[in-house]
C-alpha cells in the first residue's frame, strides 16, 4: 500500500513537465554581456546564469570579449549545444520544446561583409584564437542560421539557411512581407525560434528581427533538421573597413531544469504521504 503515493505522484510529474514545456522561455542556458576589455572572447567563459554554471567559448580571434569585431578576421564564436546525453552539460538540445537565439548587432551601412546567428554541425574549430573562413558557418556545418548585412548591391541583406552550410537558403523576399527587409546600419535585435516538438530530426525555425519598433517575423517556421546540432553562436565574414559589433547574446528555453522537475515530483509525494497520514 505504501508504494501507491508513489505511483500517483509519478503520475502526476508528467503532465508537470508537459505543461512547464509549454510556458514561456523562463530558463537561460546561455547569456553572454560582452563585458570584457577587448582581448580575445576565444576560452573566456560566459556570464554564470541560468542552469548554474558558465561555459567556456572557443572562438577565432575576430570575436572580442566586449562585443566588438576585429575586421581583418573571421570565423565563428561557439559555445556546446547538442543531443548527446541527458539535459544539462552542454547537451541541451531535447526534442519537444522551443529554444529562443537572441543577439544585437550593429551593422556598418554599405558594407557587404555579413555578421550570421545560429546553430553548427561542427564538433568544434580548426583554428580557435585565430582567422580561418573554414569556421565560418557558410563552410563548417551551419544549420537553422541566419545572416545581416547592409550592402545596396547585394539583393539579399538578410538571408536564413536550412543547412548544412549555405544549404536550403530561404530568402526572406518570400515572406508575408512580400518584400525585402531594408537594413539602413545600426542596431538590429535578431531572434531565431527553434520548435523541436516534432522531434529534432523535423524541428522548425522562425527568423524575427527588431529594427526599433519591435520583433518581425520574417520567416516563419522553416523545416530545420536538428539532429546532428552540436554548438551554438554566432559567426562572422571579414572585412577591412569599419566592423560591426555584437551585445546581448542569450539562449533560452522553456525545457526545465532537471533538478526542478525532481524537487517538484518530491514535493508532490511529500504533500500525498501527509495527506495520508
Amino acid at each position: 500500500m505504501k508504494l501507491k503515493p508513489i505511483l500517483l505522484a509519478s503520475a502526476i510529474l508528467v503532465p508537470l513537465v508537459s505543461s512547464a514545456a509549454s510556458g514561456a522561455l523562463a530558463n537561460v542556458i546561455y547569456q553572454e554581456s560582452f563585458g570584457g576589455a577587448g582581448g580575445l572572447l576565444d576560452t573566456t567563459t560566459t556570464d554564470a546564469v541560468g542552469f548554474g554554471a558558465s561555459a567556456t567559448w572557443s572562438a577565432n580571434s575576430f570575436a572580442l570579449d566586449n562585443g566588438t569585431i576585429d575586421g581583418a578576421a573571421e570565423g565563428s564564436a561557439i559555445l556546446p549545444f547538442n543531443s548527446t546525453g541527458t539535459f544539462g552539460s552542454g547537451s541541451f538540445l531535447q526534442a519537444g520544446g522551443l529554444y529562443h537565439l537572441e543577439m544585437t548587432v550593429n551593422i556598418v551601412t554599405g558594407v557587404a561583409q555579413w555578421v550570421g546567428l545560429g546553430l553548427t554541425d561542427a564538433a568544434g574549430l580548426g583554428t580557435p584564437g585565430g582567422s580561418s573562413a573554414i569556421d565560418r558557418f557558410s563552410n563548417s556545418g551551419g544549420r537553422g542560421w541566419m545572416l545581416i548585412r547592409d550592402d545596396a548591391t547585394v539583393a539579399n541583406n538578410v538571408q536564413f539557411f536550412k543547412g548544412a552550410n549555405t544549404a536550403g537558403g530561404v530568402d526572406e523576399a518570400a515572406d508575408a512581407f512580400g518584400a525585402d527587409f531594408n537594413t539602413v546600419g545600426g542596431s538590429y535585435g535578431l531572434r531565431l525560434i527553434y520548435d523541436t516538438t516534432a522531434g529534432l530530426a523535423t524541428s522548425t525555425a522562425t527568423l524575427q528581427i527588431d529594427s526599433g519598433l519591435g520583433y518581425a517575423t520574417l520567416i516563419s517556421n522553416a523545416a530545420v533538421n536538428l539532429s546532428n546540432v552540436k554548438q551554438v553562436g554566432y559567426t562572422y565574414d571579414n572585412t577591412t573597413t569599419t566592423p560591426p559589433s555584437v551585445s546581448n547574446f542569450s539562449l533560452t528555453t522553456n525545457i526545465p531544469e532537471p533538478s526542478a522537475v525532481l524537487l517538484g515530483g518530491m514535493g508532490l509525494l511529500g504533500l500525498l504521504r501527509r495527506r495520508r497520514n
